[in-house]
């Protein structure tokens, strides 16, 4: 399931750092709208998080989409730092 309002572009930095400390290495994000890419010896895949290239309300674009093993870190995450 992809979810489009639960990381705030501000937190991104703080994600990273908190996934860096479990045990994520840090890639080269993709060109265009990856703009974090990271893997884990214990998960098969890569955990993506993409930049919104537009919202529905032409808002201003202040969340990043999460797509299933970032949005389940991002839950671990924010029980875990944002008490």
């Amino acid at each position: 399931m992809t979810s489009r309002s639960l990381l705030h572009v501000r937190d991104l930095p703080y994600f990273r750092s908190w996934l860096v400390a479990k045990g994520w290495l840090d890639k080269s994000p993709l060109p265009d709208f990856v703009v974090l890419r990271m893997t884990h010896d214990k998960y098969s895949g890569e955990l993506l998080v993409y930049k919104r290239l537009a919202t529905s309300n032409k808002g201003a674009l202040e969340h990043l989409t999460l797509f299933g093993r970032s949005e389940k870190e991002w839950f671990k995450w924010h029980d875990e730092v944002k008490k």
